[in-house]
């Protein structure tokens, strides 16, 4: 039997899952330290390979006046600056990424609560009917 109230809620479900269902839904999968490590990982390692192609292109472009003062002590010191920056922005990339990910997980688990909510409620509404359903089997 279809109620108002059935109606109401399992539309709001539903508005739930096609709007930010999916993205919660996947996102709550997963422990919260797993889904943050895991895109800490991914973070760092795009800003490896973006810092790394960084790295290259600039080498590319000095190698003719760098090969006139290439020794040691200047290989060193130029190594020991990209090492720098690339430690400074290590350190800059997991902060933001962890901060940026524990938000989204928390702010999933808030959703998929709400959502929870509104099954809870959609199943105390099939048991009332269910019950009332067997009451009139009974008279």
């Amino acid at each position: 039997m279809l109620s108002n109230e059935k109606i109401k809620w399992m539309t709001r479900a539903a508005l739930y899952e096609k709007k930010e269902g999916k993205g919660s839904i996947r996102i709550n999968r997963f422990r919260k330290s797993d889904y943050i490590s895991w895109n800490m990982i991914k973070s760092i390692v795009g800003m490896t390979m973006g810092y790394a192609l960084v790295i290259f292109l600039y080498l590319l472009g000095v190698s003719e006046s760098m090969l006139d003062e290439l020794t040691l002590p200047y290989v060193i010191n130029i190594g020991m600056r990209f090492l720098f920056v690339y430690l400074v922005l290590l350190v800059i990339t997991g902060f933001v990424s962890f901060l940026i990910y524990y938000g989204r997980y928390e702010q999933a688990q808030k959703k998929t609560k709400l959502y929870t909510q509104y099954l809870k409620r959609i199943s105390q509404i099939y048991q009332k009917e269910s019950e009332g359903a067997k009451g009139d089997y009974l008279s």
